[in-house]
């Protein structure tokens, strides 16, 4: 029989008014509330201009912070860190909706994860993100950026 996995969903907006949902497995696999994740959300808005509104685990946790202009401000620009859990050495994928430009290489393609605010951001996603079987997240290998699914 297949464990019950918790996943946590983070919730943006962008200064259009659009919006994303970026979701990520949690390391502890049991009920709890939604603001044990604040920390990552504080790390996941600092990498971000799009506006994190809630972060919802078990319950939703409101957050009110409005969106910023830049120059990959859209729920349209993602940043894509991909990264390792701990012993398994799986890889995750970690988004980041509307990544600010100072996070990103010269060229603005590449993510820069040794920025302090992606090492801000890698250190909470060690502290609550994980796989199914309660693996911890390890550390960010590469990350890029890139634009989805505008019309």
């Amino acid at each position: 029989m297949s464990a019950i996995i918790n996943q946590v969903f983070f919730r943006y907006f962008d200064i259009n008014g659009d919006e994303a949902f970026a979701m990520m497995r949690t390391q502890n696999q049991d009920a709890g509330p939604a603001s044990a994740f604040a920390p990552l959300g504080v790390a996941f808005q600092n990498c971000s201009d799009a506006g994190l509104k809630a972060i919802q685990f078990q319950s939703t946790l409101i957050i009110d912070n409005s969106p910023a202009s830049g120059a990959y401000c859209t729920v349209f620009d993602r940043g894509v860190l991909r990264g390792r859990y701990v012993t398994t050495n799986q890889s995750v994928k970690i988004p980041i909706i509307g990544p600010k430009a100072t996070i990103l290489k010269p060229g603005n393609i590449e993510i820069d994860i040794a920025s302090p605010l992606v090492a801000a951001l890698q250190t909470q996603c060690q502290a609550v993100l994980g796989d199914a079987n309660g693996h911890n997240f390890g550390t960010f290998v590469y990350g890029n950026r890139k634009e989805v699914g505008s019309t």
